[in-house]
């Protein structure tokens, strides 16, 4: 299989207060990890509220990689 970069979808909990700051942060590790690999990681971030309303083309084909212990937070 052929590809170009890595796509990354996070999403943050509804007690997130700091979305851009979050953003940032998993931005620059993400950088940090792709020229280790030699491949461009790219974040798309979502909000809770986003999420639910299902705006990705490939929603039904996502897989996910990570999720908090339900008792860390709300269900998104």
């Amino acid at each position: 299989m052929t590809y170009r970069d890595i796509d990354i979808l996070v999403v943050s909990t509804r007690e997130c207060r700091n979305h851009l700051q979050v953003y940032y942060d998993f931005q620059q590790g993400a950088a940090r990890i792709g020229s280790k690999i030699g491949v461009p990681i790219d974040i798309t971030f979502l909000t809770a509220r986003e999420y639910r309303e299902r705006p990705l083309l490939e929603m039904d084909t996502l897989t996910e990689l990570y999720r908090r212990q339900a008792n860390e937070y709300e269900e998104i």
